[in-house]
């Protein structure tokens, strides 16, 4: 049986008997290949190759719910895993809102820029991995190159319910990074960027030695400003931490649970006119791109806010910080194996 027939029997086989023994489920399949390479003086420290996969279920039953989950597709491990979500649910706290609402939705992502085929040799990446370091050890006053490496990964998702849903994703994405400990009269600092993209010959080496180094460079003069108003320009990187520090802020969940200072605010005015924030499904060369959320609907845009005023909330479900913790849990799992 093919990985692919593999992962979707067991989608079956968990959905089947979460209704057999009178519960609504989702459930969530994450698998995902990972090659990552990190040089030290010269020589290739690292090269590693790790895999994880892990099956995760929400049960809602009585309006109560719990989550489990399995990194084994073994029919009595899958049971074990149902089983211990059921009997959490009898002890959870009843919740009316906890629902499975998306019904038969069959959505694919079908964009081809997020999963182009890897030809690229080990070969290349070694010496990627090895140019890195060397990039930045070649410049004045770089003592060493701490933190560098290459890595390239694929995922595929899995998303079905009870109610007839099955979404399925699939993407592959490159990286590389360089950092630089820069010291001069007695100082240091250090500083680093990444490279990204969906093909390996869409990294960009140089930009992470240079600008990292510039970067470590300007730093290591650097002083606190004085307290007052003054002009800024953001770098996209400075930009997108500070609106994340806000993203609870615009969560629906948060918003219903009253724990947003935007609770009730839809349609007022809570930020500067000059402010429209968006949403947006999908973005060209992004790396976020989907085309159905956490529950299964239709990724879509949404204005989050337009000219200053609230006009909806995030409908990213809780569903998602599941999904996180399962990935999280399965890369310990491969980390520190037993």
């Amino acid at each position: 049986m093919s990985q692919d027939k593999q992962l979707l029997s067991a989608v079956d086989y968990v959905l089947s008997e979460a209704k057999r023994q009178g519960a609504e489920a989702d459930v969530i399949v994450n698998r995902s290949n990972s090659f990552s390479l990190k040089a030290n003086q010269g020589q290739l420290d690292e090269y590693k190759v790790s895999s994880s996969q892990v099956l995760g279920v929400r049960v809602v039953k009585d309006a109560r719910i719990a989550t489990s989950y399995s990194e084994s597709l073994e029919e009595s491990s899958l049971d074990l895993m149902l089983t211990n979500a059921l009997q959490s649910a009898r002890f959870s706290k009843q919740d009316e809102h906890q629902t499975i609402s998306c019904v038969d939705s069959k959505i694919t992502t079908d964009i081809a820029e997020i999963a182009q085929e890897d030809t690229t040799s080990a070969d290349e990446k070694i010496a990627l991995s090895l140019a890195l370091e060397k990039g930045v050890l070649d410049l004045p006053h770089a003592s060493s190159a701490p933190y560098n490496g290459y890595a390239d990964g694929e995922s595929q998702l899995i998303l079905a319910n009870t109610q007839g849903t099955l979404c399925q994703h699939f993407e592959r994405s490159f990286s590389c990074y360089a950092y630089t400990l820069f010291e001069k009269d007695g100082k240091q600092s250090m500083a680093g960027k990444v490279s990204v993209g969906r093909r390996f010959d869409e990294l960009d080496p140089s930009y992470c030695i240079e600008k990292g180094y510039n970067l470590a460079r300007d730093l290591l003069d650097g002083a606190p400003v004085a307290t007052g108003e003054y002009s800024a320009i953001f770098d996209v990187g400075a930009l997108s931490s500070l609106f994340g520090a806000f993203g609870s802020a615009f969560s629906g969940v948060s918003a219903m649970k009253g724990i947003t200072p935007l609770a009730n605010k839809v349609g007022q005015s809570v930020a500067s006119e000059l402010i429209t924030l968006t949403d947006a499904a999908y973005m060209s060369n992004g790396m976020a791109i989907a085309a159905f959320d956490s529950e299964g609907f239709a990724t879509q845009d949404n204005i989050l806010i337009a000219n200053g005023q609230l006009s909806t909330y995030s409908t990213t479900a809780t569903l998602l910080a599941t999904l996180v913790q399962y990935q999280r849990l399965a890369r310990r799992a491969v980390q520190n194996p037993a």
